[in-house]
C-alpha cells in the first residue's frame, strides 16, 4: 500500500528535491578549478588558464612592477588580506577582486614606474574588452604628491563600453582617499559604466569617485553610467579652509580641465547615499548629462574659492531629479542645482533644460535652489526653450539668514530671464521671492 503519510512524503520529497539541486551544485563547484599563487608568474598563469576559474592570492605581491594578463572568460582572484600588485588587463572577459588591499607600496611603484604617454598612474589599467569588480578591497594609501605629476587613481578606464565595479571599498580616517577612484581616459570621449556600492570612504583633499581625463575637450556621450548606491563619504578635518574633494582647473598644468568630486558623460545616479562635511574648490559635487537623486543626504557643503563662482554647489547637468532627499548646511555658489546646455561642440540639436525636486527638504541655505542657463532668446523661439523650466514640489526651503529683511533670496534664478518655476505645496522660510535673471 502507498504511503501517503504527510511528513513522509515531504521527507521523501526533500530527499529528491536535495539530490537534484545539491548534486548539480556539487557538479558545478567541482567544475570551478581553483589554483593558488604565491608570485606573479603564478598569478598570471592562472588568470590566463582557460581551465581556471579562481586564483587564491597565498602571498603579498606587491613591489613587482605592472603585471600584464590577458584575461579571457569570468575570473576571480581572491586576495584575502594580501597586497595587490599592479595590474594591466587585457583580452575579453571580467575579473573579480575579492579582498586585497592597496598600500604605500603600490602608491610608490604607480607614481615611479616608466609609463611613457600615461595621462594618469593607477594601479589597474584596463584594455580590451575587460571588467573589473573589486570587493571588499582595502585602500590604505596615503596622500600622493601632486604637484607637476599626473593624477593617480586605483582604476584606469581606457576602452569604450568598460564596466567597474566597486563593493564594500573601505579605508581608515588617518588615511584619507587623496586620489580618484576610477578615471576613464583616452584620446577621444568614450562611454563607461562605473557603480560603487555600499562604500564607506572618508575622503580628504583631491578625492574623485570618478573622473574624466581625454586629450579633447569634455563633451557628452551616450550610454555612460556613474552610479552611487548605499553608501557615506565623509570629508576628514571638517573645519579646514584650504583642503577640497575634486582637481581644480587650475591644480595640474597638464589637465585640459579640472575633475568634480562625481563625473558621468551621460546618466549619474546617486541612491541612498550621503555627503558629510564635503568642500569643493569652485567646482560642483555632481556634475553629468542626466542626473537622479533618490533619498540622497548632504549635511555641510563648501567651496572654499567662492571668488569662482560655479553654477551650482550640488549638481549640474541638462536634467536633474531629485527625490525624497535632504540637504542642509550648503554654501559658496549661485545654486543647490544648475540645469545647463551640453558642452558638446559638435551637437547641432538641443534638449530641454529642467530640474525637478519633489519631497525633499532643503536647510540652512545661503543662495538659490535653482539655476537654468538659458538664454533669453530661446525661451520662446525654440522647441527645446519652450519645454524647459523647474518645478518643485512638496519641499521645505530654509534660509540661513532669517534676520535679513531688505535681501531677498530668489528660489531660482535664469541666466538672461526670469525663469519659467513651478512651485507646488512649498514652505519657504526666510525672505525668499520666486525668481530673478542672474
Amino acid at each position: 500500500m502507498r504511503d501517503r503519510h504527510p511528513i513522509r512524503l515531504h521527507q521523501r520529497c526533500w530527499a529528491m528535491l536535495s539530490t537534484v539541486l545539491l548534486g548539480g551544485w556539487s557538479a558545478s563547484s567541482a567544475a570551478a578549478s581553483t589554483v593558488q599563487a604565491s608570485t606573479t608568474s603564478e598569478l598570471s598563469n592562472g588568470l590566463m588558464r582557460s581551465d581556471v576559474d579562481i586564483v587564491e592570492m597565498q602571498a603579498h605581491l606587491d613591489g613587482r612592477g605592472r603585471i600584464e594578463i590577458a584575461i579571457d572568460g569570468d575570473k576571480t582572484l581572491r586576495a584575502g588580506n594580501k597586497r595587490l600588485p599592479l595590474l594591466v588587463l587585457r583580452g575579453s572577459g571580467s575579473l573579480t577582486i575579492e579582498g586585497g588591499l592597496y598600500t604605500e607600496t603600490a602608491l610608490d611603484e604607480a607614481t615611479s614606474l616608466p609609463d611613457p604617454g600615461a595621462r594618469v598612474r593607477s594601479f589597474v589599467r584596463l584594455q580590451d574588452d575587460v571588467d573589473l569588480r573589486l570587493v571588499d578591497t582595502s585602500l590604505d594609501v596615503p596622500q600622493p604628491q601632486t604637484t607637476g605629476t599626473l593624477p593617480l587613481a586605483v582604476v584606469e578606464i581606457q576602452e569604450e563600453q568598460i564596466s567597474v565595479s566597486m563593493h564594500g571599498i573601505q579605508n581608515s580616517p588617518e588615511l584619507p582617499l587623496t586620489f580618484a577612484l576610477a578615471i576613464t581616459t583616452n584620446s577621444d570621449p568614450i562611454s563607461s559604466t562605473f557603480e560603487l556600492n555600499r562604500s564607506t570612504l572618508y575622503v580628504g583633499d583631491g578625492a574623485i569617485l570618478h573622473g574624466l581625463r581625454w586629450d579633447s575637450p569634455r563633451q557628452a556621450v551616450a550610454n555612460s553610467l556613474v552610479a552611487l548606491y548605499d553608501s557615506w563619504f565623509e570629508m576628514v578635518d571638517p573645519d579646514a579652509t584650504s583642503t577640497a574633494v575634486g582637481m581644480p582647473a587650475d591644480g595640474d598644468p597638464t589637465a585640459p580641465y579640472g575633475m568634480p568630486f562625481v563625473e558621468s558623460t551621460d546618466h549619474l545616479v546617486v541612491v541612498n547615499t550621503r555627503f558629510s562635511g564635503l568642500r569643493t574648490n569652485a567646482s560642483t559635487l555632481l556634475r553629468g548629462r542626466r542626473i537622479q537623486i533618490d533619498q540622497g543626504m548632504v549635511d555641510t557643503l563648501y567651496d572654499i574659492d567662492p571668488s569662482i563662482p560655479s553654477p551650482a554647489s550640488v549638481a549640474i547637468a541638462g536634467n536633474i531629479f531629485v527625490q525624497s532627499s535632504m540637504m542642509c548646511d550648503i554654501d559658496g555658489s549661485d545654486a543647490l542645482f544648475a540645469s545647463v546646455p551640453d558642452d558638446d561642440p559638435s551637437s547641432t540639436t538641443e534638449d530641454p533644460l529642467s530640474v525637478y525636486v519633489l519631497n525633499s527638504v532643503f536647510w540652512q541655505l545661503n543662495h538659490s535652489l535653482f539655476h537654468l542657463d538659458l538664454a533669453e532668446g530661446d525661451w520662446d523661439t525654440t522647441p527645446w526653450g519652450r519645454d524647459s523650466g523647474l518645478f518643485a514640489a512638496n519641499i521645505t526651503l530654509h534660509l540661513r539668514d532669517l534676520t535679513t529683511a531688505n535681501a531677498s533670496t530668489p528660489v531660482a534664478t535664469a541666466t538672461e530671464a526670469h525663469p519659467r518655476l513651478v512651485l507646488q505645496n512649498a514652505y519657504l522660510q526666510g525672505h525668499w521671492n520666486p525668481g530673478d535673471p542672474s
